[in-house]
């Protein structure tokens, strides 16, 4: 705050600024001249104390001035009203930051995971956190998280990706990471930090050599297995079937070998009358019988 005078010598001047509740003024709210003339001034520097249960609301202050002025007996007095805007404090950091994989090879996809941690009194609205993009990285859809609402002393975890360029040479590069959010007045904030990540083109000759991984390394893995149990199922499908195939032939050719092995017509007529005794549910053979009668 600045007092300056600007017409008159004045005398004796005493300065005062009283806040309005629950606003609280550190120090003392007094500043006194015994001689005040134009061009002079008085500069404080105010600390001010709100709550956070202020923030986004609006207060008054008055500014008072009691003075003498040259040749005058009697004091006079000016009163001012300032008014105060209360801003919630927000402070947001980011920690716990890791890089995956470290080394990463060109060409391939790296991840940087860490946490966001306000460190103020006020929520950080519609936050997000994305990947600066860079000549030797690539950003995508992946290159963004959404936050939302980050409350104070909550920590928020995230984790974004980017892809290397496949051109780029062997060494340690930075990264941007920058958080948007709106403050409790919805005006835009963002906050940058930077992150180093290794390349190493090792890394993706050892990815080549050693083959492929995660799921279709595994399938591979076993397939051998795989086709080894396919050829031995259908092995036993086809023994299976050859067996019942050879079981319905024999009992067949019992059935229309044996009565031609009968000689006299006394033991036809028994063996007749027996099967069909036995086999009268069976069409084929009931008139398999018929046909052998007399």
């Amino acid at each position: 705050m600045q007092v300056q005078g600007i017409a008159k010598l004045l005398s004796n001047l005493d300065v005062s600024l009283d806040l309005q509740q629950p606003l609280v003024l550190f120090g003392d709210n007094h500043w006194r001249r015994n001689s005040f003339g134009p061009g002079d001034s008085i500069l404080v520097a105010l600390m001010i104390f709100a709550p956070s249960s202020t923030a986004g609301n609006s207060y008054l202050a008055t500014l008072t001035a009691t003075y003498k002025e040259a040749g005058e007996t009697t004091y006079s007095q000016e009163t001012h009203t300032i008014g105060f805007l209360v801003r919630g404090w927000i402070d947001i950091v980011i920690y716990d930051i890791s890089v995956d994989p470290s080394p990463a090879g060109p060409g391939s996809t790296v991840t940087i995971s860490g946490s966001l941690l306000n460190r103020g009194v006020t929520a950080a609205m519609f936050t997000n956190i994305t990947i600066r993009p860079e000549p030797l990285l690539f950003v995508s859809s992946d290159s963004v998280s959404y936050m939302g609402q980050v409350d104070p002393n909550a920590p928020a975890p995230f984790s974004v990706s980017a892809e290397i360029e496949p051109s780029t040479p062997d060494g340690r590069y930075d990264a941007t990471l920058i958080v948007y959010y709106q403050d409790d007045l919805h005006m835009n904030q963002q906050v940058a930090t930077r992150v180093q990540f290794d390349v190493s083109s090792s890394v993706t000759q050892t990815l080549t050599t050693v083959g492929p991984s995660g799921l279709v390394g595994s399938i591979l893995a076993y397939a051998e297995y795989l086709v080894g149990l396919l050829i031995l199922i259908v092995i036993i499908f086809f023994v299976v079937r050859v067996r019942r195939g050879r079981r319905h032939d024999t009992t067949t050719q019992a059935f229309y070998a044996f009565p031609c092995q009968v000689r006299t017509a006394r033991y036809r007529r028994t063996f007749i009358a027996t099967l069909h005794r036995n086999f009268v549910a069976n069409s084929r053979l009931s008139i398999f019988m018929r046909s052998l009668e007399p």
